[in-house]
């Protein structure tokens, strides 16, 4: 008895300390703040599915980015998430793009909880970015 309670105890220890980016797989929504340079959001969606490598997802991603000038994008990318303790870049490269004068959308984020990423894209231009997923506990 006393044996089972000490293998338990032992595996809730090393569940609590598990890679907490073990809980990214699942369907996405992302938004970035106004741009000020271009004063531009990109919003989109994105599907992670995890890689053959420990800690790599690979990344369905659309995007659309609205600009006040009226302009709009739309692009489908291929993207690979990559996890280090709660940090997660996410690399893409263009699969399409409406019209054709975009360029791939980069991400370094934070997991802030198990639906909840914010950090910043990091590509032609530098936005703040919140990511979220629908069904998941936020804490703010």
């Amino acid at each position: 008895m006393i044996a089972r309670a000490l293998l338990l105890a032992l595996a809730c220890a090393a569940s609590a300390g598990a890679e907490p980016a073990d809980t990214l797989a699942g369907r996405w929504t992302f938004e970035t703040s106004i741009a000020t340079a271009r004063n531009c959001i990109i919003a989109g969606e994105a599907l992670l599915t995890p890689a053959a490598t420990r800690g790599e997802y690979r990344v369905e991603m659309r995007a659309v980015e609205t600009c006040a000038t009226g302009h709009v994008w739309r692009s489908v990318q291929a993207c690979t998430a990559t996890t280090r303790g709660r940090t997660i870049n996410v690399d893409c490269t263009l699969v399409s793009a409406e019209p054709s004068n975009y360029a791939a959308d980069d991400f370094v984020l934070e997991l802030r909880a198990p639906g909840l990423m914010e950090g910043s894209l990091v590509s032609t231009w530098d936005a703040p970015a919140r990511w979220r997923r629908d069904g998941a506990d936020l804490i703010s």
